[in-house]
């Protein structure tokens, strides 16, 4: 992968690869690698996707590894041209993508921050909440669970994402409620 990351930057370097800029006039965006996953970077153009291929392929006669094409995807900017879409994805042999799904048991967030993008979250606290039995569990022992499993669960998707507050306060308030010995996933009395 190293070696993916060297030939990418020596493109960049030269100019050939266009990466996109974080901020206006700031550090420009080729690539993201973790383990053998890769995200790539680029200009939505005919020339690019030669070159984002030529790449590929070049590091995968290298190193004898293949790229997963039924898991790779292209996202495309909304105000990208249809033509230059179909003629990206064919030359890359890829197909497009409005939304990434999960990665590492987080959202991949392109696009506005909902509230049903991280029932997810909610719906595992609440699996966990009803495994447990809040009368047979002491004060110290429910709150020592929720130090424990159930604050964990929001601390890991808030590690990479700003949770909506919805969601934090419906979190809050089903901890809560088991704190006070109450089954949390039902709803009280109002």
């Amino acid at each position: 992968m190293e070696r993916l990351s060297q030939l990418i930057e020596t493109h960049c370097l030269a100019g050939r690869w266009k990466a996109i800029p974080i901020t206006r006039g700031g550090t420009r965006l080729s690539h993201l690698m973790f383990a053998d996953d890769v995200v790539l970077f680029g200009e939505a153009s005919r020339e690019q996707a030669q070159l984002v291929r030529d790449c590929l392929h070049e590091f995968c006669s290298a190193s004898g590894q293949r790229v997963s094409m039924l898991k790779s995807n292209i996202y495309f900017s909304p105000n990208t041209n249809a033509a230059v879409v179909a003629e990206v994805c064919n030359i890359l042999s890829m197909k497009q993508t409005d939304n990434f799904g999960r990665y590492l048991g987080v959202p991949a967030i392109n696009g506005q921050v909902t509230k049903e993008l991280f029932q997810g979250v909610v719906t595992r606290v609440d699996s966990r909440l009803a495994g447990w039995k809040t009368k047979c569990l002491s004060l110290a022992g429910r709150i020592t669970l929720i130090k424990s499993t159930i604050t964990a669960i929001p601390a890991y998707v808030m590690q990479s994402a700003r949770l909506p507050r919805s969601v934090c306060d419906d979190l809050d308030k089903k901890i809560r409620r088991f704190l006070g010995g109450e089954r949390p996933w039902k709803k009280s009395p109002t």
